[in-house]
């Protein structure tokens, strides 16, 4: 017998009385009683509380390793291609390296100003 046909038999108050019918009329009865626990009024705020406590640590971590890893990568497939910022659209970074340099640095730092300060005044 299907799932379907053994809910539609238990909602009708007649069963056959195997073992799955049996189960099935136990979660149902379960299912409409109510229980007497209820939750404190701040249950929610604690546990977003909890939730970005733990984020945030954990999501900083993984921000620091990606940023440097990837920063690892870049300079290491700079030295073993010989890359350089001459062709294309890129020429002209070629005579500015502080510029992107700086670029980069700034960027991240914004990053981190919005992650350290934004953020958490808006939430």
């Amino acid at each position: 017998m299907k799932d379907q046909e053994l809910q539609e038999l238990v909602e009708r108050g007649s069963s056959q009385g195997d073992r799955d019918s049996r189960l099935y009329h136990s979660v149902f009865k379960a299912l409409r009683t109510e229980t007497d626990y209820v939750l404190p009024a701040d249950f929610a705020e604690r546990v977003i509380a909890a939730v970005k406590a733990r984020y945030s640590s954990r999501d900083m971590v993984w921000f620091t390793g990606g940023v440097f890893l990837i920063i690892i990568a870049l300079v290491v497939a700079v030295m073993v291609t010989g890359f350089s910022f001459t062709f294309g659209a890129f020429t002209f970074l070629s005579g500015y390296p502080g510029l992107v340099i700086f670029g980069v640095a700034f960027i991240l730092a914004l990053q981190w100003i919005d992650r350290r300060w934004i953020r958490k005044s808006v939430l």
